[in-house]
């Protein structure tokens, strides 16, 4: 019995991929079982021949740095035992695997979005055998082997990338790649992720109802001296048990939302900087009580008013 599904191509730089689908014991006849793989370029004259004595390999890499990218190769494998050969399978056209792409991208820059986020944008390069482009970063602190990598294809140019350190020197490379490895680097860019947004969430101070509203005050939010200056508030409006709602922002202590019409709602507030959004502090308002409960432990006992809340 011949090997089935010969096949393969691509792979690394000068390498030529050939694969089939291994034989199963009950056609191995014998002891002694390998493969031998033939391949020659398709308008060669001689085939060179490879034995792979693994009887379970279905996949065969022949390198060769003088082989010239994407050359077309006429490949076949047949399986031997200690009996003798057996038959060849059919023959396969396949091409020896591309070139690495020789252009590094240009005009890479760098936009800091916050303290973990960069984003990263770059012209692609001429070369048609181009599949992605990987971008490699990493922080001035670590060493450059141990820089992070993401892949994006062809197609972009741009990348996110996250989870970065705040206030961090990064450095910052692309590079075109495709199945047979990456081109040179472009030029290395610098770049600093801003600082920390605050740390402490906004104390919010009172929740009062005023006709078909309520008025929610907090105090300002200071940041430390590690921490990005707080330039404004945002403001979650939505109903309780749901993550959606109505965002809005303010430079105020304080924002007017609607009486919700039923059920309960939560008022999500948290301090915004160039680093990012703060820590959230949260109060639940309702259409039935005319004063939260927070409020009225606030404000009842300097009117020397004492009351009792089932």
């Amino acid at each position: 019995v011949a090997p089935s599904d010969v096949g393969g191509g691509g792979g690394s730089n000068r390498e030529l991929t050939i694969t089939w689908v291994p034989l199963s014991r009950e056609y191995h006849y014998g002891n002694n079982f390998g493969y031998i793989v033939a391949f020659k370029p398709f308008d060669g004259e001689e085939w060179k021949k490879v034995t792979v004595t693994n009887p379970d390999t279905g996949r065969y890499v022949h390198k060769d740095e003088t082989m010239r990218p994407s050359t077309a190769f006429q490949v076949k494998v047949k399986a031997f035992n200690n009996k003798g050969d057996g038959p060849y399978s059919l023959t396969a056209v396949i091409n020896s695997a591309q070139d690495a792409p020789s252009e590094a991208p240009t005009e890479v820059g760098v936009k800091v979005l916050s303290s973990s986020e960069i984003s990263v944008h770059w012209e692609h390069v001429v070369e048609k055998i181009v599949e992605s482009y990987q971008i490699r970063y990493w922080a001035a602190h670590d060493k450059e082997a141990a820089a992070h990598r993401v892949q994006v294809t062809s197609q972009e140019y741009s990348a996110r990338l996250e989870n970065l350190l705040p206030d961090t020197q990064y450095f910052v490379e692309v590079r075109a790649c495709n199945s047979a490895g990456c081109g040179p680097p472009s030029d290395m860019i610098e770049t600093f992720t801003k600082k920390a947004p605050p740390s402490q969430p906004p104390r919010i101070i009172s929740s009062v109802r005023s006709g078909s509203r309520y008025i929610i005050t907090w105090d300002h939010v200071v940041a430390l001296s590690n921490e990005s200056t707080v330039t404004g508030y945002k403001v979650l409006y939505r109903p309780d048990g749901q993550h959606d709602g109505k965002l809005y922002s303010t430079h105020k202590h304080s924002i007017e939302v609607p009486i919700p019409r039923d059920g309960e709602y939560v008022v999500e507030v948290r301090a915004h900087s160039d680093g990012g959004d703060g820590v959230v502090s949260q109060v639940k308002i309702s259409g039935v009580s005319a004063l939260s409960p927070s409020l009225l432990g606030f404000l009842l006992p300097a009117l020397g008013i004492v009351v009792y809340l089932a």
